[in-house]
C-alpha cells in the first residue's frame, strides 16, 4: 500500500519533509504503507487526499495536525515558517500524521520525536508506527 505525502509547504521547509518522508519509509512495518513524496505548487489545498504538508507565514504554535475522514485516514501538517526550521518538527507532526495519535510531550524524551526530542523517528515512534499498522485480526 502506498499513501502520498504532498508538499505544499515553503522552500526552507521542503528538503526537511523530503528527507523525513524517507527516514519514515526506513523504519516502517511492513504492514505500514510506502510513502511517496509529492512537491506540489501553490497553496494548501482545501480538500486533502491523503497527507498534505503546508506552511504559514506565522501561527501561534511551531506546527500541528488535523485529521479527516470517517477514520482520519487523511491528514493536514501545517508548519510555521516565522520559526527556525527543524527535522524534530517534521518527524513530529508527521508521525501524529501516519499514527493518528496526539501530543504527550516529553513522555519519551530520548526514544520519540513525536513525544521527545529527537531528530528523528526513534524506538518509541517505531514501536508506534507499528501499532498503527498491526494487521487487525479476523473473529
Amino acid at each position: 500500500m502506498k499513501r502520498l505525502i504532498e508538499d505544499y509547504s515553503s522552500p526552507q521547509w521542503r528538503s526537511l519533509v523530503y528527507a523525513m518522508v524517507a527516514r519514515l519509509n526506513a523504519v516502517m512495518p511492513e504492514n505500514g504503507p510506502q510513502l511517496v513524496y509529492a512537491l506540489r505548487d501553490g497553496p494548501c489545498p482545501d480538500s486533502v487526499r491523503s497527507i498534505a504538508v503546508c506552511s504559514v507565514p506565522d501561527m501561534e504554535n511551531w506546527g500541528e495536525t488535523r485529521w479527516f475522514g470517517k477514520n482520519q485516514e487523511r491528514a493536514l501538517v501545517t508548519l510555521n515558517d516565522a520559526r527556525d526550521t527543524n527535522p524534530g518538527l517534521v518527524c513530529h507532526e508527521l508521525m501524529h500524521a501516519l499514527t493518528r495519535r496526539g501530543d504527550k510531550p516529553n513522555s519519551h524524551p530520548n526514544t520519540s520525536c513525536m513525544w521527545g526530542t529527537l531528530d528523528e523517528p526513534g524506538p518509541k515512534d517505531v514501536e508506534l508506527l507499528r501499532k498503527a499498522y498491526a494487521k487487525k485480526e479476523k473473529k
